[in-house]
């Protein structure tokens, strides 16, 4: 449902992967969670939108496919990893600030390899570390990472933890890119078409999506209830298949999201 914005491609594709229903594609391109309804805000909206987006549309969940700028242009490389500016208030949002608590799930980024930094894009700093902005640094959201669909192995560009407290991010990582066939995630794009586009945004979608199905089939279980946000990451969590180091990492977080293993651990 469109609240007022214009349409943009990439917010498009995002929408697509999380609840597309694939008819233009007869099905091929289907998002996670098909049956979702979707509100649009833009991520330069003020946090009390989430007033509004809690106890008018009573929103689950809210997906962030983006992150603050930083570049060595604008001076502000050491805010890598910091818990600042408004990330407390998006752990609040999470633990209901705004009357119910809803999972946030944010991007991790696409800034390991891109040199906005000093030390980043070139040995010995590359691959890069601490290259997560915030607000995918609050302590409460799922941040995801972006790995190849088809092999699973980790993009050169998304952003690694830690973050400035030593905390592990991201949590979790998802399909973002592809190295064969389309060469990237195909989901819808403006207008009435599809297109391909990579990177930890499109892995953040694929994560919200699977969210939606755990909420989903939580309250079929328990009557209606809503799961907490920390039972949502949990069985992301918990769910995930281990990639890259064994046990948790900086880089894969804790693996690979399987929702089909996270929704049998629930049940």
């Amino acid at each position: 449902d469109d609240v007022g914005l214009s349409s943009d491609t990439h917010a498009t594709h995002v929408a697509g992967t999380m609840g597309g229903d694939g008819s233009l594609s007869g099905g091929t391109y289907q998002g996670m969670a098909p049956e979702i309804h979707i509100f649009s805000y833009n991520f330069t909206d003020s946090l009390s939108s989430y007033n509004g987006a809690i106890m008018t549309h009573g929103i689950e969940l809210s997906n962030n496919s983006w992150g603050y700028n930083i570049a060595g242009s604008i001076s502000n490389c050491d805010l890598y990893g910091d818990y600042a500016f408004d990330v407390p208030s998006y752990d609040q949002i999470v633990t209901g600030l705004y009357g119910k608590r809803i999972s946030i799930i944010f991007s991790a980024g696409n800034e390991r390899n891109d040199a906005d930094c000093p030390g980043m894009g070139t040995a010995p700093g590359y691959p890069y570390y601490a290259t997560i902005p915030p607000p995918a640094t609050a302590k409460n959201v799922i941040t995801v990472g972006a790995v190849y669909s088809n092999n699973n192995s980790m993009t050169d560009y998304s952003g690694w933890g830690p973050v400035d407290d030593g905390r592990i991010k991201p949590e979790v990582v998802a399909p973002g890119d592809q190295t064969t066939q389309d060469g990237g995630i195909t989901s819808t794009v403006f207008q009435d078409a599809y297109g391909v586009k990579v990177g930890a945004s499109m892995a953040a979608a694929v994560v919200s999506g699977s969210a939606a199905l755990i909420i989903e089939d939580y309250r079929s279980l328990f009557g209606g209830a809503d799961p907490l946000p920390s039972t949502v990451k949990d069985l992301l969590v918990h769910g995930a298949e281990d990639l890259g180091n064994m046990g948790p990492d900086f880089s894969y977080g804790y693996g690979k999201v399987d929702v089909q293993n996270s929704i049998d651990l629930l049940r």
